[in-house]
């Protein structure tokens, strides 16, 4: 009887301690969940950022290309215009050219014509 005894003193001693241990995994069971949960919440909020920046990376690149490419057709429409008022200023400097010779001419039949006027009267 007393072996009887100690076996079920033995027996119910194992059963407390496997209840103990059946406790101790649920309850750090229970706390790597919450630990768990906590990093994916805390990586959900890091994506969520990340995700913002970027957007507002992708923004500003994209508001810079486009800055970009408006001042590039800028620049081009200003280099049209430059070529233009090129060709112009050589047509203008050509005419000038030309009304300055029309003028010395022009001053030149002026004093033959005085001149012969003044041969003229004086004969």
């Amino acid at each position: 009887m007393a072996a009887s005894r100690a076996i079920k003193a033995e027996r119910d001693r194992l059963t407390q301690q496997v209840a103990e241990l059946t406790n101790l995994r649920t309850t750090e069971t229970t706390d790597l969940h919450s630990q768990l949960a906590s990093v994916e919440e805390r990586l959900l909020a890091a994506e969520s950022e990340r995700l913002r920046y970027q957007r507002s990376a992708d923004a500003k690149r994209l508001a810079a290309e486009h800055a970009l490419q408006a001042l590039q057709a800028e620049h081009d429409g200003l280099l049209l215009r430059m070529g233009a008022m090129e060709s112009n200023a050589t047509e203008v400097d050509n005419l000038l050219q030309a009304l300055r010779r029309e003028r010395d001419d022009l001053v030149a039949q002026k004093q033959d014509l005085a001149q012969q006027l003044e041969a003229g009267q004086a004969a």
